[in-house]
């Protein structure tokens, strides 16, 4: 059911909003009637984070945040990298360790940087962390 309101009612609407992003001078909550200086409501980060909008999407598609599960500082992305690049398994890293750059670099068909990357447990693209595995699991058969 649709109530009809009118310009003024509206505007009155607004006056009388509580803002919720402040505190009011007192350095309680807003009410309709608060009025002055407003201060800065202080935010408090509760552990566990919950994920929420793209991270939810992020972490279905790439899986779980290495940050996340060894507890460090959140992962600052420089140039050139962005929320896709990943390191690799430490595990697959020292076996690939075994069989040297330049014969993974032929296995693969994985750039030199890119492959030293990969070899120092750093993050690299998506793409080039699969034709890695994909080469240390052919050179182990």
């Amino acid at each position: 059911m649709l109530i009809p309101q009118t310009l003024s009612h509206t505007i009155w609407k607004h006056f009388l909003h509580k803002e919720d992003k402040s505190l009011g001078p007192d350095g309680y909550p807003c009410g309709e009637y608060t009025h002055g200086l407003l201060l800065r409501r202080p935010v408090i980060a509760m552990l566990p984070f919950e994920y929420i909008g793209k991270e939810i999407e992020r972490k279905a598609k790439e899986g779980e945040d290495p940050a996340v599960l060894e507890n460090k500082s959140p992962i600052r992305y420089g140039s050139g990298r962005n929320a896709k690049t990943r390191s690799a398994d430490p595990a697959l890293v020292g076996k690939a360790r075994r069989y040297g750059l330049r014969r993974l670099m032929r296995e693969s068909g994985v750039s030199q940087h890119a492959t030293e990357r990969f070899l120092r447990g750093e993050r690299v693209r998506p793409a080039t962390r699969v034709k890695l595995e994909n080469a240390v699991k052919k050179l182990e058969r």
